[in-house]
C-alpha cells in the first residue's frame, strides 16, 4: 500500500473514533455533570444569601447591644434622666443609623419612648404601641437573657428587629428595661443584595400576603424550592419570622449558568467534527504537496542512482521502507567518519588533560569529540564516555541559543546548583567544530545572591523591604494596564505605641515580628508581603477584591489569636486592614493612598477592622 493510501486510511479511522467518543462522552457524562454543576450553583447562591441576611441581623443586634449598655439610657428608664430623649434621640439618630424603629420599654412592658421614621416625609412618628408590646411579649416568651433578633413585616415591608436588655455601661448592674431597634429591608437593600449575588431579582415577602393555595404550596414543599422557567430558575425559602411563625418567604431569580453549554453542545460537536474534516483535507493536500511528492521524487531519484550503479532494488512495502533502507546504508558510512574523528581527538586530549578549566571539544551537531577530566567531574560521572547523552543534550541546549559564527559567553546553572561561566569559540567553521571552555563561579554567585537578599529584605521581620515592594508595585501596575488583576492590602498594627511605652521597644519588636509571621503564614506563594515602615505592612496579591478579602480575613483572624506575654501580662495583638484594587488608571502613589485611606477608616471605626471600597 502506498504512503498516500495509508494516510487517507489512518485519517478516516481517526474521524470515526472521534465521532464515537464524542457521542459517548456527551450522552454519558457531560449532561449529567452540567446538571450537577447547576444544582451546586443554586445551593451556593442560597447559602450566600442566608449568610448576608444573617449578617444584617447580627449587625443590628450588635448595635442594639451597644446602645443598651448606655448609662444615660439606664438612668432614663429609672426616670432619673428626663432630658435623655431630647438630647440624644433626634431624627438624625434614625437617619445616621438607617433605623426605622427605636423604642425603650420598662421591665413591665410599658413603652417609655418609641419612634418610627418615615423617610418619605422625613418625619419621626409614634410607633404603634400594639406592635411594640407584641415584640416585647415575643421576647419574654423566648426566655432570653440577652439579645434576640429576627425578621417581621411592617406594612408588607420586611423589617429586621433586635431586642436587648438595658444595663449600665460594660453590661453591669441590674436590668431596668429593654431596647428595641428595627431596620427595613427596603427596595434599595434588596437591590444591593441582588447585585452582590448577581441575581435577576430578589425579594422578601410576607407569606400571609399570598393566596391560601400559594401558602400551602410553599409550606408543604422541601427547601430550597426550585422551579425552572426557560433560561432562569426561581428559588424560594420559607423561614420563621421574629415571632416564631413560618411567614418569611425569601425568593430570587437567577440565570442558568450552564444553559448555553447544555443547549449547544450538539452544535459544538458537529462544528468540531466539520473543523476536523476540513483540517484533515487541508492537511492532506499540504502534506501531499510538501512531503509526499517530495518523498516520491526522492525515491525515484535514488532508484535511478542505484540502477546506474547496477543495483536491482528489492520489492518495497512502501516508499518510507525504501528510504529507510537507503538511510541505513548512509548511516554506516557516517559511522566510519565518526571513528576517524575519534582517532583525531587524541591530539587535543594531550593538550587539555591537566587543565583546571572545563574543556569540551565538539561538533556543530553536538557530538562530543573530547572532554577533559575536569569536564567529566562537572558534567558527567565516573563511567563518562564520549557519547554520554547527558552531556550531549547539555551542549545542544547551549548551541540552540548561539550563532555558530561568533564567539559567545553564557552563565550556566547545573542541576546540582553549580554555576559556570562558559565560552563557546568556533574552531573550524568548515567542519563546524567548536570549543567549550568554562570555570566554576559558584562561590562568587552565592556571595552575590546573599548581598542581593540583604538588600531586598527587612532585617527585623525578614519580609521584603520598601524598595522591593515599590518595584513590585510598579511592575504590577504595568501588568494591570495589560488587563491583569491585582489587589493591595495595607495593614497597620493597632496600639503598638502603647506596647513600646509600657514594655519597651524590644517588646514592640517582638510584636512586629509576630504580626509579620502571621502575614507570611497566611498568604500564597505568589503574593508579596513587605514591611512598609514602622508598624505598617503591605501585601500585593494577584487577583480580584474578593480574593484579597479572603486573604485579609485569614491574616486578621491569625493575628487576632496571637497572645504575647510581656512580663506576666498577656497582650492580644490587633491590626486594621485597608484593601484596594490595582488597575491601569492608578499610579503607585494613588494605590497606596487608597489602601491607607481604607485603613484609616477602619481605625476610625474602632480599630481591628477590615475596610475596602466595596
Amino acid at each position: 500500500m502506498s504512503i498516500r493510501k495509508k494516510i487517507i486510511l489512518v485519517y478516516s479511522i481517526c474521524i470515526g473514533i472521534f465521532i464515537v467518543l464524542n457521542l459517548i462522552i456527551y450522552s454519558g457524562y457531560i449532561k449529567k455533570i452540567l446538571n450537577e454543576f447547576e444544582k451546586q450553583n443554586i445551593i451556593e447562591s442560597v447559602n450566600r444569601l442566608k449568610k448576608i441576611l444573617a449578617l444584617e441581623e447580627e449587625n443590628l443586634l450588635n448595635m442594639t447591644k451597644d446602645w443598651a449598655a448606655w448609662n444615660e439610657a439606664w438612668l432614663y428608664l429609672q426616670d432619673k434622666n428626663p432630658a435623655f430623649v431630647s438630647n440624644n434621640l433626634t431624627v438624625e439618630t434614625w437617619i445616621n443609623n438607617k433605623l426605622y424603629l427605636l423604642s425603650y420599654i420598662d421591665m413591665e412592658g410599658n413603652v417609655k419612648f418609641s419612634g418610627c421614621y418615615d423617610e418619605k416625609i422625613n418625619k419621626l412618628n409614634q410607633c404603634e404601641e400594639e406592635l411594640i408590646k407584641k415584640i416585647f411579649s415575643r421576647y419574654k416568651a423566648t426566655q432570653q437573657t440577652s439579645g434576640y433578633t429576627g425578621i417581621t413585616f411592617q406594612k408588607e415591608i420586611p423589617l429586621i428587629l433586635a431586642v436587648f436588655p438595658v444595663m449600665k455601661s460594660s453590661y453591669i448592674g441590674p436590668i431596668v428595661g429593654y431596647l428595641i431597634m428595627g431596620r427595613l429591608i427596603n427596595q434599595e437593600k434588596e437591590r444591593v443584595i441582588k447585585e452582590i449575588l448577581s441575581l435577576n431579582s430578589f425579594r422578601v415577602q410576607n407569606l400571609d400576603s399570598l393566596s391560601k393555595t400559594k401558602q400551602q404550596e410553599f409550606l408543604s414543599g422541601s427547601f430550597p424550592l426550585i422551579k425552572e422557567f426557560g433560561k432562569d430558575y426561581e428559588v424560594s425559602i420559607v423561614n420563621n419570622d421574629f415571632f416564631g411563625e413560618k411567614k418569611v418567604l425569601i425568593s430570587f431569580n437567577s440565570s442558568k449558568k450552564f444553559l448555553f453549554t447544555v443547549q449547544n453542545i450538539e452544535i459544538l460537536v458537529l462544528i468540531n467534527l466539520m473543523i476536523w474534516i476540513l483540517s484533515g483535507v487541508v492537511l492532506y493536500f499540504t502534506v501531499k504537496k510538501s512531503i509526499i511528492k517530495r518523498i516520491l521524487k526522492l525515491t525515484s531519484k535514488l532508484q535511478e542512482v542505484e540502477q546506474d550503479r547496477g543495483y536491482t532494488a528489492k520489492p518495497l512495502y512502501d516508499e518510507i521502507d525504501y528510504l529507510q533502507r537507503v538511510i541505513d546504508q548512509y548511516t554506516k558510512t557516517l559511522q566510519k567518519h565518526i571513528s576517524q574523528i575519534e582517532e583525531d581527538s587524541k591530539i587535543y586530549q594531550t593538550i587539555a588533560e591537566r587543565s583546571e578549566e572545563i574543556i569540551v571539544f565538539f561538533s556543530k551537531s553536538g557530538d562530543i569529540i573530547y572532554a577533559n577530566p575536569k569536564a567529566i567531574d562537572y558534567l558527567g560521572n565516573e563511567s563518562f564516555t564520549i557519547s554520554n547523552e547527558k552531556v550531549k543534550s547539555f551542549m545542544k541546549d547551549f548551541l540552540s541559543q548561539k550563532d555558530e559564527e561568533t564567539t559567545s559567553w553564557k552563565e550556566i546553572k547545573l542541576p546540582d546548583g553549580t554555576c559556570l561561566s562558559a565560552w563557546i569559540i568556533p574552531i573550524d567553521r568548515t567542519k563546524g567544530t567548536m570549543l567549550f571552555i568554562a570555570h566554576d563561579v559558584t562561590l562568587y554567585k552565592r556571595e552575590r545572591d546573599k548581598i542581593f537578599e540583604i538588600a531586598i529584605r527587612d532585617p527585623l521581620t525578614s519580609l521584603y523591604n520598601r524598595n522591593f515592594i515599590e518595584d513590585a508595585l510598579k511592575r504590577a501596575i504595568g501588568s494591570a494596564k495589560r488587563g491583569e488583576i491585582y489587589s493591595l492590602l495595607f495593614i497597620d498594627m493597632d496600639d503598638l505605641k502603647k506596647i513600646n511605652d509600657s514594655f519597651g521597644h524590644l517588646s514592640g519588636d517582638n510584636a512586629i515580628r509576630a504580626v509579620s509571621k502571621a502575614i507570611k503564614n497566611n498568604i500564597r506563594e505568589s503574593d508579596i508581603a513587605a514591611r512598609w515602615g514602622g508598624d505598617e505592612f503591605i501585601v500585593l496579591l494577584k487577583g480580584d477584591i474578593e480574593g484579597a478579602k479572603a486573604v485579609a480575613e485569614r491574616i486578621f483572624s491569625s493575628i487576632k489569636n496571637i497572645k504575647l506575654d510581656f512580663g506576666g501580662q498577656v497582650i492580644n495583638l490587633s491590626v486594621s486592614i485597608g484593601i484596594t484594587t490595582i488597575d491601569g488608571t492608578k499610579n503607585m502613589e494613588t494605590v497606596i493612598k487608597e489602601a491607607d485611606h481604607y485603613t484609616y477608616l477602619a481605625k476610625e471605626e474602632g480599630k481591628g477592622k477590615i475596610k475596602s471600597f466595596q
